[in-house]
């Protein structure tokens, strides 16, 4: 069983909610609500053989079956019974999960708590998503787009476009009129501004570059098919962790 069992389940519950949104009375005689019913039960039955323990969920599941079955269910009682599966779903995912999670795994997913960018957070909770599910590539990815936002941010909240005009040769192009426009750069372009204004440290910056250079690349480009592994994810999620944990 992968993470990927979990996952249908849970997009078959959320359709369930999304139906109970809709109906005042969502009995099993709606064919959209006995619709999205029948799937979640289908994907619960798949993931219930391989799972140690699915007592509380299996109970849960036939409560939920018996309300939308009798004769005038309310929707509140329904949709508060399939909160509840989805809660002990999500829970069961994480403790299945756990069991055999990548080295480092929980020490760096617990630094995500103290990212103060709502925007790199999001970015680095996909990034760990897709670390414990084994896409390790789309990991880095991820990761380095975090990065991205804070340096499209310090850049915005530091100097105006014709200061960066002064210290960045690529920005000087006639196009780049606004800070929306620094994405038209390159990346190791606003890391060497960053080190130029003493913002990074010489360690830092070939830290990241790093990062940028080889393990992006090598991440986001198909033709370069060297497979990375944990310890690499690892390594790059720290650096990009030290970087947006730091005042700037």
């Amino acid at each position: 069983m992968s993470a990927d069992d979990f996952d249908s389940l849970l997009d078959a519950v959320e359709k369930v909610l999304s139906v109970l949104k809709r109906h005042r009375r969502a009995t099993i005689s709606k064919e959209d609500f006995k619709a999205a019913l029948e799937e979640t039960l289908a994907a619960w039955a798949a993931v219930k053989p391989r799972l140690d323990s699915s007592d509380e969920l299996e109970a849960m599941f036939q409560s939920a079956t018996k309300t939308a079955e009798s004769t005038r269910p309310t929707v509140k009682l329904l949709r508060s019974k399939f909160a509840k599966i989805r809660k002990n779903v999500r829970d069961s995912k994480l403790s299945f999960l756990s069991t055999g999670l990548p080295p480092r795994y929980s020490e760096l997913k617990k630094r995500t708590v103290g990212i103060r960018s709502g925007v790199c957070r999001g970015f680095l909770e996909e990034a760990f998503r897709c670390w414990i599910n084994k896409t390790r590539r789309a990991a880095v990815v991820t990761a380095w787009c975090a990065v991205e936002a804070r340096l499209f941010d310090v850049y915005r909240t530091t100097w105006s476009i014709d200061q960066i005009k002064s210290f960045i040769p690529e920005a000087k192009r006639h196009f780049i009129k606004i800070h929306d426009d620094l994405t038209y750069l390159s990346d190791d372009a606003l890391l060497t501004g960053l080190r130029d204004n003493s913002v990074l440290g010489s360690a830092e910056y070939r830290l990241l570059g790093k990062v940028c250079k080889t393990y992006r690349d090598l991440a986001a480009h198909a033709s370069l098919k060297r497979d990375i592994h944990d310890d690499e994810v690892s390594a790059n999620l720290q650096i990009v962790l030290d970087f947006l944990s730091r005042p700037i």
